[in-house]
């Protein structure tokens, strides 16, 4: 449920995807380690390519 209430808020999916989504909505995760870096490295892409993959993850 956690995962759908993501989608439709359109938030930026980071870290590992749930087993239970399917491929195409899993390929808008990038992968997180609990490092600081991770996160801020995915975080500092152009706004564009955020909004991007937020979209395209609510529409998965």
């Amino acid at each position: 449920m956690k995962y759908v209430e993501c989608a439709y808020a359109g938030c930026v999916p980071v870290g590992v995807p749930a087993g239970s989504l399917d491929a195409v909505a899993g390929r808008y995760f990038r992968p997180y380690g609990g490092h600081g870096l991770d996160l801020l490295k995915d975080l500092c892409q152009p706004l564009r390519e955020l909004e991007e993959r937020a979209a395209g993850y609510r529409a998965a």
